[in-house]
């Protein structure tokens, strides 16, 4: 039995996705030939003949979903390759990841919105660092303490100028730790997509929808696994306003361009944090330049991934009339998550 499920003991993310999906649909063909085998020995024949269908009916589900899927990833790998270019590359960390692989294949779309969000939260752990290293003066300023014989003469916080500017690095560094904790939480839920959409939801789906009464859920179920995993990169990618694709002659054939950025010529955010002054020099401008960092990561983290995931949810919907559910109840419920 080891040897014959040997390789569901080491599987990670979506690498076995096709034989969780070839044993759910043989686990259904099976449940389905022993109701089948029963309503014959006991002459149902109503039974016998929506076993019969119900078994054709898996074969066929599992042929339209894998095909779908082949379908989909293929017009995936093309608008990856088409949007962000074949000699480009993504840098994720120390690690520069190219577009197309040394084997011909290419990058996940869930790669590549990782190491964007990453990339959101690099400048934001400058800019705490820079608010730690910034704000000290002036809090030790704010914290200054002058009496003669126990009465106060003088205290830092009654100067306006020094208690505002505490204040606003107080604020900033709340907002900065808000939207830290926000784009972790993006990079677990796309981690937890990435692992879990065709090793589980897929399969289950697909279990679910052999049955009458969880028909509309087993679509909803590939639905959810299709869309969010291969539609919502998509999405993602193609709504990202700070990407500019680059060709082969800029690259100048192997060479690479340095940037920090996850995209070689993106201008945005990084560019803006890498120009603040670092030390001494005027704190105002600093102070300005790390709030506006902050309000353009603010808007792109409230607006860009619901902005996909609205645009995904319209796939789904269709996708779950595709496969035979009724969308209306779990996309109003849905709808009132999101």
């Amino acid at each position: 039995m080891v040897e014959i499920f040997g390789w569901l003991a080491d599987f990670q993310g979506e690498g076995n996705w096709f034989m969780l999906t070839v044993l759910a649909c043989l686990v259904t063909i099976m449940a389905r030939a022993v109701i089948w085998m029963f309503a014959h020995a006991f002459n149902m024949q109503e039974q016998e003949r929506n076993s019969k269908s119900e078994i054709i009916q898996a074969f066929a589900t599992i042929m339209l979903t894998v095909w779908l899927i082949y379908i989909i990833q293929s017009a995936e790998a093309m608008a990856i390759k088409d949007i962000l270019g074949d000699a480009s590359y993504v840098n994720c960390g120390a690690s520069q990841v190219p577009i197309v692989k040394p084997d011909g294949a290419t990058i996940n779309g869930l790669e590549v919105v990782k190491c964007r969000i990453a990339e959101k939260a690099y400048p934001l752990a400058e800019v705490q660092e820079k608010i730690y290293d910034k704000s000290a003066d002036v809090f030790r300023l704010l914290s200054m303490y002058v009496s003669i014989a126990g009465v106060p003469v003088y205290q830092g916080s009654w100067n306006g100028s020094w208690f505002q500017e505490a204040e606003n690095y107080r604020l900033l560094n709340a907002l900065v730790t808000t939207l830290l904790i926000g784009l972790n939480s993006i990079q677990v839920l796309i981690k937890y997509v990435s692992m879990n959409m065709l090793t589980i939801f897929l399969p289950f789906g697909l279990f679910l929808r052999s049955f009458h009464f969880t028909r509309g859920v087993g679509a909803f179920f590939i639905a959810i696994a299709i869309g969010l995993y291969f539609i919502f990169p998509v999405v993602f990618v193609i709504t990202d306003p700070g990407f500019v694709k680059v060709s082969s002659s800029q690259l100048g054939g192997t060479q690479m361009i340095k940037a920090k950025s996850c995209y070689p010529t993106f201008s945005g955010v990084v560019s803006a944090a890498a120009s603040s002054p670092s030390g001494g020099g005027d704190s105002s401008a600093a102070l300005h330049s790390m709030v506006a960092l902050v309000k353009k990561t603010y808007t792109s983290l409230l607006l860009h991934p619901f902005v996909a995931l609205s645009i995904t949810l319209v796939f789904v919907r269709y996708l779950i009339y595709f496969f035979g559910g009724e969308p209306y109840e779990l996309m109003r419920f849905m709808a009132k998550m999101v």
